[in-house]
């Protein structure tokens, strides 16, 4: 490059740097300090309560409190749901059922191999198609069909494996 354009190249870069407001240093606040609890040291105990409650002990009507609550045992499936076959024989079945709309319904099943469901006794439609979600899958229940009986494979995957047409008159 030529003396006099290299002069005034670096004249310009040094006119828009001075230009350039420098960046303010950040400014931090103070950490307030943190409010630690007092050690137990220094708390009083209650002796009065604690005298009290031994002496009183727990009321004969209540079981003594366990630290993990079990949980409520599952509600029976609706009449017209019905497990066929669990995984393992040992251990309880539960089918949650919601019926979202008269033409939708989702099961969700716990150690359930096979079931059946049928359209008797249900809130389902019987003239139209059932949107019927068991688990994670999908099925069209048709009008046709009064009843259905589906299978669990060893992966998980639910197939139908039988459907019972309705008794003609």
């Amino acid at each position: 490059m030529n003396r006099p354009i290299r002069c005034a190249w670096v004249a310009g870069l040094l006119l828009a740097v001075a230009g350039c407001r420098s960046a303010q240093p950040k400014r931090f606040e103070p950490i307030p300090p943190r409010h630690e609890p007092q050690p137990a040291a220094t708390q009083q105990p209650q002796p009065r309560a604690v005298a009290e409650s031994h002496a009183a002990g727990p009321p004969a009507s209540q079981p003594p409190l366990s630290s993990t609550p079990s949980p409520p045992p599952p509600a029976p499936p609706p009449a017209y749901v019905a497990v066929l076959e669990p995984v393992d024989p040992t251990d309880g079945t539960a089918v949650h059922t919601i019926v979202e709309a008269p033409d939708r319904v989702r099961l969700r099943t716990r150690n359930v191999r096979r079931l059946s469901i049928t359209r008797h006794g249900s809130p389902l439609v019987r003239d139209r198609s059932v949107v019927l979600r068991i688990d994670t899958q999908v099925f069209e229940w048709l009008p046709r069909y009064t009843a259905l009986e589906l299978t669990r494979s060893e992966n998980g995957i639910w197939r139908i494996t039988r459907r019972s047409p309705p008794k003609r008159p």
